[in-house]
């Protein structure tokens, strides 16, 4: 595998890509995904209660625990509590360890209460029954939610709640000149929806790393200096949040004019 990864135009250089992510100070600093999970939050608390349930089962298993569970469960719990990203990679992982455990110990338990669990090659018709039942449940939940969203007006109106969809219209309409500064959030959508201006910024951090990252981030701050920086990129066209900081600092900026506005983005031109 290590040999089928360095077939790339990078060559060997690719197998250092996940150490060169993790690196950048940037993006564990400000980015939500990368951050240590936060566990007075009710969404992150599954985690929790997961990595509970896995030590409570290899506890209670007779089941020596093997060396492959141990390096599962030891290292994915401490990239989940490294990185909120990697918390689903754990949710993956820990269920295998706890079956293969979780198994001689209800085999117990059902001997203790005078249980027969039967084994056999072939579900018996009860067991088929059921699995076609449940079987057909989910595609009708499936199909149920793709209806739902397949509709291209159901989309259109679901986006215009967080991008910048009037915004890039205008701009398609308009076609103001000049390389154009966004905000990270959009940054992904405007590569998609509006591929006639370079974006500044992604979602791609990898591609970016800390220094212009750190000057994005200057730049939306209004820090000092955040005028030069604009200026040595070039920047003629800004689209960001209403509301947002820089927004404040370009309307008491002559050198700035606002063209667009809407409750979710405005768009500023150099004059």
């Amino acid at each position: 595998m290590g040999v089928a990864i360095c077939v790339n135009p990078y060559g060997p250089a690719m197998l250092l890509y996940p150490f060169k992510t993790i690196s950048i100070g940037v993006l564990r600093d400000y980015i939500q995904e990368w951050q240590t999970p936060q566990f007075h939050s009710l969404s992150v608390q599954p985690f929790a209660w997961l990595i509970l349930l896995t030590f409570g089962f290899v506890g209670a298993s007779r089941k020596r625990l093997a060396l492959i569970d141990f390096l599962l469960i030891s290292i994915f719990t401490y990239l989940g509590l490294l990185a909120g990203r990697n918390v689903a990679l754990f949710s993956i992982v820990a269920p295998m360890v706890i079956t293969r455990h979780a198994a001689p110990l209800i085999a117990s338990t059902s001997r203790l209460f005078g249980f027969r669990l039967e084994k056999s090659d072939h579900p018996t018709k009860g067991v088929q029954l059921i699995n076609s039942a449940i079987f057909v449940i989910l595609a009708l939940v499936v199909l149920f939610k793709v209806a739902s969203i397949y509709p291209s007006q159901v989309n259109i109106e679901a986006f215009s709640k967080f991008l910048p969809i009037d915004a890039v219209e205008f701009l398609k309409a308009e076609k103001p000149q000049g390389e154009l500064f966004n905000s990270y959030n959009w940054g992904g959508y405007l590569l998609w929806a509006l591929p006639e201006y370079p974006v500044f910024i992604d979602g791609r951090t990898d591609l970016y790393n800390d220094q212009l990252i750190g000057e994005w981030l200057d730049i939306v701050n209004a820090e000092q200096g955040w005028q030069g920086l604009l200026d040595q990129y070039g920047a003629r066209l800004i689209l960001i949040e209403n509301g947002s900081t820089l927004s404040r600092a370009l309307e008491l900026d002559a050198k700035w004019e606002r063209i667009y506005e809407d409750s979710l983005a405005v768009i500023y031109e150099k004059r």
